[in-house]
């Protein structure tokens, strides 16, 4: 096993907390923030971007991990749209 096979959890990990935290902070900035991912999602699949091309359970993780986001902002009293708000566009 490589190096790069052994620190492979622990750098998922960690970006995954790093990305909630910068989720977070923009939510902070803008307290639409979350709504508004659920728009870039809409255009991106009228543009067939490849953002849009998710399998369902990568679009279940998303929207897991946004609501992970909105209810820590709730739970600290902080401003932010609601995830549960999001749907599902593409």
């Amino acid at each position: 096993m490589t190096d790069i096979e052994r620190d492979l959890p622990t750098l998922v990990e960690s970006n995954e907390h790093l990305i909630k935290a910068i989720i977070a902070l923009l939510s902070l900035r803008d307290p639409h923030f979350l709504k508004d991912l659920d728009q870039v999602f809409t255009v991106a699949t009228l543009h067939d971007s490849p953002i849009a091309h998710m399998r369902d359970e990568a679009w279940s993780e998303v929207f897991r991990e946004l609501k992970i986001v909105a209810e820590f902002l709730h739970g600290a009293g902080l401003p932010a749209t609601s995830a549960e708000t999001i749907t599902k566009a593409h």
